[in-house]
Formats: structure tokens, C-alpha cells, sequence
């Protein structure tokens, strides 16, 4: 299933912090969910690319899911954009829960495919 439209901005600024590198603001913002901004910083270092903005390419490319065990809530993944690639390897595993005012994203993970 595509991304949800209401999703795509949230995304994007998930997704800016990480290529600015501020892990922190996403940590104090609650977004990320089973990771840390230390581990964060050290799976992109280890990647050795640069991540860049996502293009509009990635939302087609995107999937979603509600999940079924949770009412409200998706599963979403990303694939990801380096300067060096152009479309990389990578993706990112991004749960989205329901609040009085829409959906938080937090990451789950960022790895290899």
C-alpha cells in the first residue's frame, strides 16, 4: 500500500533531521522509537555515504501498512537517498501512532536492505 499523503510531511522532516545529523531534536521530540540517536549516527558513519533529501521518487516507492494489532497505527518503510547513489541500500522503518492531532512518526530502524 502507497504512504499515506497525511504522512509524506512528517517523513520529510524525519528524514531532513537525519541528513542535518540532528539525532538529538528527533530523540526530544520522541521520535525515535526502538533506536538511539547514538546508534542512529553510527549506522549512517558505518554506511559511509551522505544521506541527502528524499526525492518524490521515494514516496512511490514507499510501502504502508496498518497494523492490525494496534488500531491506528501504520508501518511504514522508506527507501533512502545518498549524494554518492542517488537511491541507496538503505531503508527506514518508521512506525506512525495515532494522537489527538495526527500521527507521530518514530523510527524503528535504519538498515541495509
Amino acid at each position: 500500500m502507497a504512504v499515506p499523503d497525511d504522512f509524506r510531511a512528517p517523513i520529510t522532516d524525519l528524514v531532513d533531521a537525519l541528513v542535518s545529523g540532528d539525532f538529538e531534536s528527533l530523540d526530544r521530540n520522541g521520535r525515535l522509537g526502538r533506536v538511539s540517536a547514538d546508534g542512529l549516527r553510527r549506522s549512517i558513519n558505518e554506511y559511509g555515504r551522505t544521506l541527502t533529501r528524499l526525492p518524490e521518487e521515494a514516496f512511490h516507492l514507499a510501502e504502508a501498512g496498518r497494523i492490525t494489532a494496534r488500531p491506528g497505527e501504520w508501518w511504514i518503510v522508506v527507501p533512502m537517498w545518498t549524494i554518492e547513489e542517488g537511491r541507496s541500500d538503505l531503508s527506514l522503518e518508521l512506525t506512525a501512532r495515532p494522537t489527538h492531532d495526527g500521527h507521530r512518526l518514530e523510527v524503528n530502524d535504519l538498515h541495509v536492505l
